[in-house]
């Protein structure tokens, strides 16, 4: 057997070679809106469903040619601050006329994302509301923490304060209702529960990040359980493969003048035909931060981390790789608005480190041309450490809980093209989450003496899921539809656990099915439109099934392992804009939300106390509805041989509950971010602001039994400057060092107190951010 496999797949790598086609000649040209040729544009082709592209780049006069054989291919145009451009060209039958491409100037969030389809696409391309923020953007931020760059992308807040903690809010939906992934891999995990864990994006270092890229909405359909708000892709850097010997490597080291930051990044990289390699190490040190009226108690933390990945060229079209990502961070504060007494908590520690497998590879098949499959495991280790002192007790009460979290799986994707204007991508997931928790509580009544209680509230478990999807384009002249639909199997088994004191446990099992149907359709060079209808879910975790125990003093939570999927049905409409002047998106999205978790009273072995305190558990008892605008636009004007460009973003939302009749929580009516950048060459500035309209109520939630609250959002306007110069372009005459540039920032110019919405804890005031990087 092993003989016949290896025979088919030596068969598949060498069949172009053994059975070569006629080739044709397509011609082209690149053009600005004002109809100037453009030189030097990069143009990417691809026949459908395959991995290996050409590259070509227009001449003096913005003209390009290529020979190809028969077939569907895909031309891209990509060129630095313009928008891509796509264009679906069938050979020969479509060479009998130049192809033309016009392009225009790009957005901030624009650019390649492959969260949207599963497949490299741009996110001005796609029928979906999506952003992607290069490592450039990213760079100029200069974040503590990724969520910090994603706070002028429409529909987004965060959650939480702090250098390691903050968590992203999309279209009012937190935690566990968005998806979160590393290089396509779940960074959630079955563990977390709703309102209370999520995954953290403090765990990736920035200066490892290639890009981030962001699908506003629904998409359990490509990527199963939480995708019901939307997903946030992080894909890190990469080996590249090179003609001949390659290496090089770069520096990054930064300062912060709020926290005492500090933080140093070294990688390098090598690259030859057949084999690649990179490797990166950094570290971050943040003291307590303060805001515009003094310390921030218990706000610091340290972290250090590490990537290793190793490519190998197999054949032409076929590529392994093998990839260790680490970060481990310390000393992690639970920040507070100001010093609690008798209050102390923070996380010791909280690590991640992740092994993966990839393999993709082109086979000229019409349900095969294309096999990627991802193997690998990610572990997560934390621990909170919490110490009180109750007024009404003299001793300290010391609470030390670990969580440790493990989850393998494997991703099998697989693009096919079956003939006419159909490209199908499909596949098969599945992923065993396991997770355990440690807890050791003391009660002191004076050295030596204490009380030793190690009763953990969730058991130890496992959950399963086994995913199918299948997607299919349809290329259609202008016009292009995208339908998904997917299924998803789970299977929860919690194991006896030894300090856990719940009732016996049950396995419990749940299916869900989840789809889209997506169209875009482009009128001319100069207006697209795009539509999409989505459904998603979000599958109950170990917490809320299981949890039993007081984790506040008003409310005793017991097991509901019975749980169905939280549901969204989600539509949005878009209208992308663009000319010469101005390059601009508006979408209007709805989002309905049904089988929503919330406490509900119940009983416990008929009692509906527990000792004296009331007893709860989650249940699927509320329906939800969200609706809002988010758009986003930027200028373009030439001026003193450079480029001035205005840029806008901003939402709305508007979120109620259907069952109580009252808002929903998270929900921030309007926010606006707005700035003035001017680039010339080797140097650019940037002056930007965000402002977050008051004068609004919102819902928060109460504990248990206490209704709802109204809680004002208190306005402010920040203000930001930035700069950006390469050193290495400036006729310094007595130094000149290739490969350097300096960023520098002050964020929170005019020294505002604020606190963002939802959160208690002010953030930092005035900060002057200064970094080095050095490529050699």
């Amino acid at each position: 057997m092993k003989r016949l496999i290896l025979s088919l797949l030596i068969s598949f790598i060498f069949y172009n070679f053994l059975f070569p086609q006629d080739q044709y000649n397509v011609k082209g040209s690149v053009l600005d809106l004002s109809l100037h040729p453009i030189s030097g544009a990069k143009i990417k082709v691809r026949e459908i469903g395959k991995l290996k592209e050409y590259l070509l780049f227009t001449d003096s006069e913005g003209k390009f040619s290529i020979s190809l054989k028969a077939g569907i291919y895909e031309f891209i145009v990509e060129i630095p601050f313009m928008s891509a451009e796509k264009r679906f060209v069938n050979v020969p039958e479509d060479i009998d006329k130049e192809i033309i491409f016009k392009v225009s100037k790009a957005t901030l969030s624009e650019g390649i994302t492959v969260t949207a389809t599963r497949r490299d696409d741009y996110t001005e391309l796609a029928p979906i509301s999506s952003s992607s923020l290069s490592k450039e953007e990213i760079s100029k931020i200069q974040p503590r923490v990724l969520t910090e760059a994603l706070l002028n992308v429409p529909g987004i807040q965060i959650s939480d304060v702090g250098p390691l903690r903050p968590r992203p809010i999309i279209r009012g939906l937190d935690t566990t209702r968005i998806l979160v992934l590393v290089d396509g891999k779940r960074f959630n995990t079955f563990r977390m529960s709703t309102g209370a864990m999520g995954a953290e994006l403090g765990l990736v270092d920035p200066q490892n990040v290639e890009r981030i890229e962001v699908v506003r909405g629904a998409g359990s359909m490509l990527y199963g359980s939480d995708a019901i708000g939307g997903i946030i892709n992080i894909i890190t850097k990469k080996p590249e493969f090179k003609e001949g010997f390659n290496l090089n490597g770069s520096f990054f080291s930064g300062y912060e003048t709020i926290n005492n930051g500090r933080n140093a990044d070294l990688s390098l990289n090598m690259g030859t035909r057949n084999l690649s390699l990179r490797a990166s190490a950094g570290f971050d040190k943040f003291d307590e931060y303060k805001s515009s009226k003094g310390i921030v108690p218990n706000s610091q933390a340290e972290s250090y981390n590490g990537d290793l990945k190793l490519g190998i060229k197999l054949a032409d079209g076929h590529s392994l790789s093998l990839g260790y990502l680490f970060k481990r961070a310390e000393n992690i504060g639970f920040a507070q608005r100001e010093k609690a007494p008798g209050f102390d908590a923070s996380f010791p520690y909280n690590k991640r480190g992740s092994l993966s497998f990839s393999y993709q590879g082109d086979f000229n098949l019409a349900l095969m041309r294309r096999v990627s499959l991802d193997i690998y495991q990610q572990n997560w280790e934390r621990e909170f450490l919490l110490t009180m002192t109750p007024p009404a007790m003299p001793f300290p009460v010391q609470s030390k809980t670990g969580y440790f979290m493990k989850n393998r799986g494997f991703d099998l994707q697989v693009t096919a093209y079956p003939g006419g204007k159909h490209l199908l991508t499909y596949g098969i997931n599945f992923i065993e989450d396991r997770s355990h928790d440690e807890r050791i509580q003391k009660t002191f009544f004076g050295t030596p003496k204490e009380k030793i209680d190690r009763t953990t509230s969730v058991p130890d478990g496992k959950f399963l899921n086994f995913g199918l999807f299948l997607q299919d384009e349809i290329m259609a002249g202008r016009a292009e539809i995208k339908g998904t639909v997917r299924f998803d199997q789970f299977y929860l088994k919690p194991s006896p656990t030894e300090f856990y004191k719940g009732p016996s446990l049950e396995k419990s099992r749940a299916s869900s099915i989840s789809g889209n149907l997506g169209l875009k359709i482009d009128f001319n060079e100069n207006l697209k439109i795009f539509g999409r209808l989505t459904r998603g879910f979000r599958m109950p975790g170990l917490s809320e099934r299981y949890y039993f125990g007081a984790p506040v003093p008003y409310a005793y939570f017991v097991p509901n392992p019975d749980l169905k999927p939280e549901i969204s049905h989600g539509l949005d409409i878009g209208l992308r804009l663009k000319s010469k002047l101005f390059n601009g998106n508006i979408t209007y999205f709805y989002n309905r939300l049904s089988n929503l978790l919330a406490w509900e009273p119940t009983t416990y072995n008929g009692s509906s106390k527990i000792g004296t305190i009331p007893v709860y558990h989650w249940a699927n008892i509320e329906k939800g509805r969200i609706q809002g605008v988010e758009m986003e636009g930027e200028g373009n004007f030439d001026i003193w041989k450079g480029s001035l460009n205005p840029f806008i973003s901003g939402s709305w939302q508007d979120g109620k509950n259907l069952i109580a009749n009252t808002s929903l929580p998270n929900i921030l009516p309007y926010t606006l971010s707005y700035g003035l950048r001017f680039q010339k060459g080797f140097f650019w500035i940037e002056a930007s602001g965000r402002t977050v309209f008051g004068d609004r109520y919102v819902v928060a939630p109460s504990q248990p039994g206490a209704g709802y609250e109204e809680i004002k959002i208190e306005g402010f306007s920040v203000f930001n400057l930035r700069c950006s110069i390469d050193l290495s372009r400036l006729d310094l005459r007595i130094l000149k060092i290739e490969g350097l540039r300096l960023n520098a920032g002050i964020e929170n110019l005019a020294n505002r107190y604020y606190t963002e919405p939802f959160n208690t804890v002010p953030n930092p005031g005035r900060s002057v951010k200064v970094s080095l990087e050095f490529r050699f």
